[in-house]
């Protein structure tokens, strides 16, 4: 299935681009498809007609010519007759904008992607609001100030308005975000709390494929102490040679950052640290205290403090973990599944002369 998964991603990515173009799809072979991936199983021969199947409805659907329409020029779509403005288009593309990096040498390419990707947020909110009503859900004060609280405690109890501001964003759009991703969420627990099940045999088959995930190498724990001048270095060992503390040394002569934790270094697998390292600290026995040793950071002197044997985790250790991480990633496929009906089902009208003109 390996070959298969790595066509679903580029097939994917084709037609959610055909679906937003178009806004139309043949929801039961995605459906189809996206089971034959989550399930892991399939023959040869089965990959070849889903792929031969899917490229017709590609073409077919990149073939075709879009609707014309006429809205009023501030007004960018409509979802099931409800507008989307120009103006909501243009706020949003804004603060796409403002979450890229080189946000200020934008080439025309990159803004289309950005303007689609704006247009798409905008249209899957206004669906999912729509389906918010139609369920009667709706997101309360309480919730949207215990959000408030989370993120404030994750800046250390900083004011979160001052800090949006300061990142030259509007703390009222960001409150908005902030309820429209509750309002998705709850929406989405909904809808998807009985199409998601995990099965044993799935948690056993993601254990048995991703076993280098659990396989532990061997690790040593080190403490180093690191100077500059030799004659410091010697004057250091010679007192640990005599019986001073490792740890204490370290933090008297040692010019590393560690040495304030007496050197530490922690547990480390080979590769990890320099192999000058490497060499002599798996070389040493526990608790024994190698020579002076010049590398590119100075001189050194490391002492083995502790080890652990290769080990892999145990399946029962890890099997709550796994059933979470597949929950997760058959969540957000059945989202992406349940977002596209939506829009399948939906009447979405694009003003596409108004859109392109948006910056």
């Amino acid at each position: 299935m390996q070959g298969l998964d790595k066509f679903f991603v580029v097939w994917y990515v084709r037609l959610r681009a055909v679906l937003w173009k178009y806004g139309v799809i043949a929801l039961s072979l995605l459906i189809f498809f996206g089971i034959a991936v989550l399930g892991g199983c399939g023959s040869q021969d089965n990959e070849t007609d889903v792929r031969e199947e899917l490229d017709e409805l590609l073409e077919s659907q990149e073939t075709a010519t879009p609707a014309q329409t006429s809205l009023p020029t501030d007004v960018a779509a409509t979802v099931n007759g409800r507008t989307i403005p120009a103006q909501a288009l243009a706020e949003r593309l804004h603060v796409v904008i403002q979450e890229m990096d080189n946000s200020s040498d934008l080439d025309q390419y990159t803004l289309n992607r950005l303007r689609e990707t704006a247009l798409t947020e905008l249209i899957e909110n206004a669906l999912i609001a729509q389906k918010a009503r139609e369920l009667k859900i709706t997101v309360t004060d309480d919730e949207l100030q215990q959000v408030i609280r989370q993120v404030q405690e994750e800046y250390n109890g900083s004011d979160i308005q001052a800090i949006v501001e300061e990142q030259g964003k509007s703390y009222e759009f960001w409150l908005k975000a902030q309820q429209e991703t509750l309002l998705r969420e709850k929406v989405f627990d909904v809808e998807m709390a009985s199409m998601i099940a995990v099965t044993p045999e799935e948690v056993q088959q993601y254990y048995e494929r991703n076993q280098e995930k659990y396989d532990h190498p061997a690790q040593a724990r080190a403490s180093q102490i690191l100077v500059y001048d030799k004659s410091i270095a010697e004057k250091a060992l010679q007192e640990i040679q005599q019986g001073a503390d490792f740890a204490q040394i370290a933090q008297k002569y040692s010019e590393s950052e560690d040495a304030q934790n007496g050197g530490d270094l922690g547990f480390f697998a080979r590769g990890v640290m320099p192999p000058e390292f490497d060499e002599v600290i798996f070389s040493l026995k526990t608790g024994e205290v190698s020579n002076i040793v010049q590398t590119p950071y100075g001189y050194q002197i490391f002492k083995l403090t502790g080890e652990r044997e290769a080990e892999r985790i145990a399946f029962n250790e890890v099997k709550d973990q796994i059933a979470g991480v597949i929950k997760q990633q058959k969540r957000m496929m059945a989202i992406d599944l349940w977002l596209l009906d939506l829009q399948n089902n939906a009447k979405i009208v694009l003003n596409h002369q108004v859109i392109k003109e948006v910056n």
